[in-house]
């Protein structure tokens, strides 16, 4: 079962004005920081033949939204925003001093939904933010929807582009999950037209010890598996955690301004008692450029 979620249409665009203001030093020198806020789109991809573990859920609706600033592990600043469902603009001030590597965490909550709506609906977080004196700038964060104990995985694939003919144009993958697993396989699908895949790269840090992949559906897809050959588990991430990078070529005769859809069928992601649990899909595209 493969359901669509347009959230663009609940909440696609939220913008943020933030104003951070340096502590006293002599002068008070202000900043500004405004956030420019994407709620993902994405799909929901049941785990095959468990049709029984489809749930129906009332449309989202954004009724506030949490947003902190973080040095390491410790919040300087928070501040709680309501919203009236459908809204799309909100601002919210803070003063903190001026620095490096912050991160800011943006959470929206439905908090009038019913079964399977309500609660935390998407988070995003970006760190190494630069609060500069006098400087107004624009941080882009992506909330993606948070995954669900015992029940729902987020697996993310990235964009990317390179030039006909060219090789090592890696599109990412990603995972946030709130369950400890012991498995993940899908297939990423792509246009062989426009791209092929020439290898897959583990990422340095991922615990497990295998990513294997061969291409299926007579070269129009890429088939991964990840797991640890000793048995050991992959924690839970709370952040998009970087599993891999497939490295595609770009066909010789592939027109300038083409794309190709990276799209994630047939996943299986199993926690670590080896249950099937459902899976959010993010997906991108591949765009071939001229340079």
């Amino acid at each position: 079962m493969n359901k669509i979620f347009q959230t663009g249409v609940i909440l696609l665009f939220l913008f943020a004005a933030g104003c951070f203001k340096q502590q006293p030093t002599g002068a008070n020198l202000p900043a500004s920081l405004s956030l420019q806020l994407r709620v993902a789109n994405w799909s929901l991809l049941q785990p095959e033949p468990e049709a029984a573990l489809a749930r129906t859920a009332a449309p989202a609706q954004i009724t506030r939204v949490e947003i902190f600033i973080t040095l390491a592990k410790d919040t300087l600043a928070a501040r709680t925003v309501p919203l009236a469902p459908g809204a799309g603009e909100f601002s919210a001030s803070f003063e903190i001093p001026s620095g490096e590597d912050y991160r800011v965490i943006v959470e929206a909550w439905d908090d009038n939904g019913v079964e399977g709506g309500g609660g935390l609906l998407f988070r995003g977080v970006q760190a190494n933010v630069v609060i500069i004196p006098e400087v107004a700038q624009t941080v882009s964060i992506v909330l993606y929807p948070v995954p669900i104990a015992g029940q729902r995985v987020v697996l993310i694939v990235g964009g990317a582009s390179g030039t006909p003919g060219s090789s090592g144009n890696l599109a990412p993958i990603s995972l946030i999950s709130a369950d400890s697993l012991s498995g993940v396989q899908f297939d990423l699908n792509f246009n062989p037209a426009v791209i092929a895949p020439v290898r897959t790269v583990r990422d340095a840090a991922l615990p497990w010890s295998s990513v294997e992949s061969n291409v299926v559906n007579n070269g129009s897809a890429l088939r991964l598996l990840l797991f640890d050959n000793t048995g050991r588990r992959l924690p839970v991430f709370n952040d998009p955690a970087a599993l891999a990078r497939v490295d595609f070529r770009v066909s010789n005769n592939a027109a300038i301004g083409v794309s190709s859809s990276l799209t994630i069928s047939n996943p299986l992601v199993l926690d670590a008692n080896r249950r099937p649990l459902e899976v959010a899909v993010v997906v991108d595209t591949f765009v071939v450029v001229d340079r």
